[in-house]
C-alpha cells in the first residue's frame, strides 16, 4: 500500500476531513448536493480525467508556464520554495519539477532542499538559508 492509499484508509476510519479529502473540497468541482467530486477513486486509486482539467486552474507550475511574460517584471527572482528532503506528503517530488520548469524559464527562482520533513524542515541551515536571502531581497527593493 502506498503513501496516499494508506492516508485514504486513514482518512475512512476518522472520517471525511483530512488532508485527502480537503483538496477535493477546495480544488474539485461540486456535486448537486454541494459535497465535492473526488480526484480519484479512492478504492482503486483510479484518476477521474475531468477533475484533473478542473484542478488545473491551480497548477502553480501551469500558471508561470502560461503567464510568464506577463508575470516576469514582478516575480524575476523575487520567489524562494524550500521544502524538506523527507517530506511526508513527498512534495519534495513535485518542487523539484517546479524547479525544473522555472530554471526552462530563466526565472531566477530560488530553491531550497533541507534535511527533514514537512514539520521538521527548520534546521538551522534552512534558517541561514532564508535570512541570507532576506538580506538579498531588501536590499534589491525599488520603491
Amino acid at each position: 500500500m502506498d503513501i496516499n492509499e494508506n492516508m485514504y484508509v486513514m482518512e475512512h476510519v476518522i472520517w471525511h476531513g483530512e488532508q485527502m479529502h480537503s483538496f477535493n473540497f477546495v480544488f474539485s468541482t461540486k456535486n448537486s448536493d454541494g459535497t465535492p467530486r473526488n480526484l480519484c477513486n479512492e478504492t482503486t486509486g483510479e484518476i477521474v480525467p475531468a477533475e484533473v482539467e478542473h484542478w488545473k486552474k491551480y497548477d502553480i507550475s501551469l500558471y508561470l508556464r502560461t503567464n510568464w511574460q506577463e508575470l516576469k517584471l514582478d516575480l524575476q527572482g523575487k520567489i524562494r520554495v524550500s521544502v524538506g528532503n523527507q517530506d511526508n506528503f513527498l512534495l519534495n517530488y513535485p518542487i523539484h519539477l517546479l524547479d525544473d520548469e522555472m530554471k526552462k524559464l530563466d526565472a531566477g527562482f530560488v530553491f531550497g532542499y533541507f534535511p527533514g520533513d514537512h514539520f521538521t524542515v527548520s534546521t538551522q541551515e534552512y534558517k541561514t538559508s532564508v535570512t541570507s536571502f532576506y538580506n538579498r531581497s531588501i536590499t534589491n527593493i525599488n520603491y
